[in-house]
């Protein structure tokens, strides 16, 4: 009968086994120098060596011959382990065997000496499987074993087993393996096997275990074709992933806002028997690597951590280039939408539908007017301007800023400056009541260039009824107004207030979205009051859009 091969090479001496040096070490001088303790506790995730290192630490100490505390593999003792047919190295299944009585038959075990091997060992898997009542009948027994009596304990859940339990132990945590020590295991065993194994399809293998060994092994043997390859198509092939190339094309897709592509990649992944829910999956996984890019801003493979990163050079490159398409916000807020998707999945059946909606979310998230959405928005707004070193608005604000025969010097609302005194009108009174009819909002360009707004000439624009002059404290109105509206405050960035004859509150927005939100929260209400506090009279305000060049292209317009 044929030999899976992850049981064929199962680690026979502590040297053997990959990537957990740092307890086979230990181990292995237990042994060599008779220091071995009455009980362990192995824990860790599966695949990654608890069960070999328990059997090889059985016949370690059980060893005719041992070779530095590693067991010799030849005696009759070793034989007799490796057969599955000595009477005292007993391995059990705690998942199976989860009452009190188990481990009562254990008690009553444990009183008789070994036999002629000298050790009598108890292999415990998934302990965690236990009963609290079984945990109780087992701690006197673990805490004063009998001589010559070991007990192993396995679990990949260290947080169900009782501390009492834990405190009479020795514990060794195993470590998840990384992609080159399964890549290089993998490759001796094909060497050993005469196989072809391909790098690409060693590295995917390594990604897709997850850190386990075993799992590697299993995946690897399941890939060989008839010739005796394994490639990295067979290894996508069997499990059920599409490629690499198809991940890089979705966000690029995305990013670029083309719908169609996205269509057309979904249908294909659909029609291939490929499971949707492991290419969001997969979707996410190249969304998190390209924020860790991001974020840590890795360009080359010097500065590569791999335990952070795995990723090969070529793999480097195609994230570094895509992550430059996203700000960091619009990446949170993508990998958000994939994780909410793949909950849904798990719960529907129309598998397909949920990924197109979810990706054309991703691709149209002008669309998106969700909290989390406009943060994105904003985010990338906020780039573009500072890619280019100053803030256009601003600049189209000052342009657009009426004429008048005093020195007033201003760029942002943050960096106003009034060169000359200026007069302003007599106070109102702050308690006085405004009506949602007093607050108006209007689309005219600036007094003095009132035939153009939005770089665009316009014939329904009309000038100003009377001459206009800077409100010299629209600074601290807008230092109110954010504590007012903290939510609100982002879209008056910018803006510059100028107060008309008749009492008119103007308010030059850099752009239509800015406008439309603070008119559907009502801010002009709330600015009026403010305004009034701060001894300014106005009846009424008008939030306007300020003028741009023809020629100028301003990032903000082409966002939103």
């Amino acid at each position: 009968m044929h030999q899976a091969l992850y049981r064929k090479y199962r680690p026979a001496t502590f040297d053997d086994v990959v990537g957990q040096e740092h307890i086979t070490s230990i181990l292995a001088w237990e042994v060599a120098n008779n220091k071995v303790s009455h009980a362990y506790v192995f824990c860790g995730s599966a695949g990654t060596g608890k069960t070999s290192c328990a059997k090889i630490l059985a016949k370690a100490v059980n060893c005719e011959n041992p070779v530095n505390g590693s067991p010799c593999n030849r005696c009759f003792s070793c034989r007799q382990i490796d057969a599955g047919a000595s009477v005292e190295v007993l391995e059990m299944d705690a998942a199976s065997n989860t009452g009190v009585d188990y481990i009562r038959e254990i008690r009553e075990d444990v009183i008789f000496s070994p036999g002629e091997t000298g050790t009598k060992v108890y292999i415990i898997d998934e302990v965690h499987m236990l009963s609290e009542g079984a945990f109780n009948a087992l701690l006197k027994t673990l805490e004063e074993p009998p001589k010559s009596v070991l007990f192993i304990l396995a679990t990949t859940e260290m947080q169900d087993i009782p501390a009492t339990i834990l405190s009479r132990c020795q514990r060794f945590d195993f470590k998840r393996l990384s992609s080159d020590d399964i890549c290089r295991r993998l490759s001796y065993i094909a060497k050993q096997e005469s196989l072809n194994l391909e790098p690409e399809a060693a590295l995917l293998i390594a990604r897709l275990s997850q850190g386990g060994m075993r799992d590697a092994v299993s995946l690897f043997e399941l890939c060989i074709d008839r010739e005796g390859r394994v490639t990295e198509e067979n290894v996508r092939s069997a499990a059920g992933i599409v490629g690499r190339k198809v991940l890089l094309e979705t966000v690029d897709a995305i990013a670029k806002g083309q719908c169609d592509r996205l269509f057309a990649i979904l249908a294909e992944i659909f029609h291939s028997s490929k499971d949707v829910a492991v290419f969001l999956s997969d979707l996410i996984g190249l969304y998190r690597d390209m924020l860790v890019q991001k974020v840590m801003k890795i360009t080359s493979s010097d500065g590569l951590n791999r335990e952070i990163l795995d990723v090969s050079e070529q793999e480097l490159s195609d994230i570094t280039a895509l992550s430059a398409l996203f700000t960091r916000e619009r990446l949170i807020y993508h990998i958000k939408l994939l994780e909410e998707a793949l909950a849904a999945m798990s719960k529907s059946e129309i598998k397909r539908i949920t990924a197109e909606i979810t990706l054309l979310r991703l691709a149209l998230g002008k669309t998106d007017s969700s909290i989390e959405g406009l943060e994105s928005r904003i985010a990338e707004l906020e780039n573009r301007i500072s890619e280019r070193g100053a803030s256009p608005a601003a600049e189209t604000i000052a342009s657009a800023a009426p004429s008048d025969s005093r020195s007033v010097s201003y760029g942002t609302a943050s960096s106003f400056q009034q060169t000359a005194p200026v007069k302003l009108a007599d106070t109102s009174d702050p308690d006085a009541s405004l009506s949602p009819s007093s607050v108006r909002s209007g689309t005219s360009a600036a007094p003095n260039d009132a035939s153009r707004t939005e770089g665009r000439f316009s014939e329904k624009s009309a000038p100003s009824p009377g001459p206009a002059r800077p409100l010299t404290v629209w600074v601290d109105i807008l230092d109110d107004y954010s504590v007012k509206d903290p939510s609100r405050a982002p879209f008056l960035k910018d803006s510059i207030a100028y107060l008309e004859d008749d009492a008119r509150l103007v308010v030059f927005l850099r752009d239509s979205f800015s406008k439309m939100m603070l008119e559907n929260a009502g801010a002009a209400e709330a600015i009026l009051r403010l305004c009034a506090r701060r001894s300014v009279r106005a009846s009424d305000l008008e939030f306007r859009i300020a003028p741009h060049k023809t020629d100028s292209k301003d990032p903000l317009r082409e966002l939103l």
